[in-house]
């Protein structure tokens, strides 16, 4: 330039120079760089001389900053919380370049990146108790100072348990037993199995310990002792399966009858059944000869008549052991 008014152009060679010939004496002139090299920042600043003897050779030397960015990934859960220790690979192809890990805010930064490069950032390791995100994004820096902003979200690992209910003798599926979740010692709801015997509870989280417990019995089934399973959901999709048995309850008939003339039906008898065990003893009448003790629970029983009809004495026999 001379003044404001543009004189010359040239473009550096490949030894990095570029001259201006035939400068006239006493004239002041301005050099500025007004286009940067591919992949580099322009050089702002301006050299002003003047030619004061002739074949004076004036030296100008300007410099050139590379092009640089940065990407900055930010890492959240489904409800947009920031997750933190979620690890990201940077790649140049198929070359890695580096690793980042994402703090308490979130967010991991790659800085430094050369302009026009294509890079890839992948998450390559997920926080614990969330599934990794397996979408890549790829990138390239075109303007100095320019970051490039990206989102990765990652999903609560989830998992199930199925508990399902059989008949201990025949392994049939069991309707009407409830089944209650718990989550350490809280109470987290309850399930009743369907005719398929099946109870089932969903969504449930990481690193909980859950357990299962059969709460009530199927009708005419006797609660399982030991009817519980602890359990920890570990994978994403994981289903535990837990199978429960329960014992059907038996029942005891009696008939009483006239020890000369079977077909004449004792009504007034008393029996009293006892459980071995001191958890079950009742009391029944007969009547028209017949008495029925249900809902037995398996085990061993006794068995006695405390009291004959009436115009009846008891029989030699009158306790007997019984096993249901």
């Amino acid at each position: 330039y001379q003044g404001k008014e543009k004189v010359e152009t040239a473009t550096t060679g490949k030894d990095g120079t570029a001259t201006f010939k035939d400068l006239s004496y006493g004239v002041e002139y301005t050099v500025k760089e007004t286009k940067a090299p591919e992949g580099y920042v322009l050089d702002a600043k301006e050299e002003t001389f003047t030619i004061k003897t002739d074949g004076q050779v004036v030296p100008m030397k300007f410099e050139n900053k590379a092009i640089k960015g940065s990407v900055e990934v930010t890492k959240v859960d489904e409800e947009g919380k920031a997750l933190a220790e979620a690890e990201f690979t940077l790649y140049q192809g198929k070359d890695k370049v580096k690793t980042a890990t994402t703090g308490k805010d979130g967010i991991a930064t790659f800085k430094d990146l050369s302009y026009g490069v294509e890079y890839t950032v992948k998450e390559t390791k997920a926080p614990e108790g969330y599934v990794l995100d397996a979408k890549e994004e790829t990138f390239t820096i075109k303007t100095d100072g320019q970051v490039v902003p990206m989102k990765f979200e990652n999903k609560a690992i989830k998992g199930s348990v199925q508990v399902l209910k059989v008949d201990a003798v025949t392994e049939e599926p069991l309707e009407g037993a409830e089944i209650t979740l718990k989550a350490g010692k809280e109470e987290i709801k309850t399930a009743v199995t369907g005719k398929d015997g099946i109870a089932v509870f969903d969504d449930l989280s990481y690193g909980v310990e859950y357990t299962v417990t059969e709460t009530k019995a199927p009708e005419d089934y006797v609660l399982s002792n030991g009817a519980t399973k602890t359990f920890m959901i570990k994978e994403n999709g994981h289903v535990e399966y837990v199978t429960f048995t329960n014992t059907p309850l038996g029942s005891l008939n009696i008939n009483k009858v006239d020890a000369t003339n079977p077909n004449i039906q004792l009504d007034g008898a008393v029996f009293t059944l006892e459980s071995e065990e001191g958890n079950y003893s009742k009391e029944l009448k007969t009547e028209n000869g017949k008495v029925e003790f249900d809902k037995l629970p398996y085990g061993e029983y006794t068995l006695t008549e405390t009291k004959a009809p009436e115009d009846y004495v008891l029989g030699e026999t009158n306790v007997w052991e019984i096993t249901i």
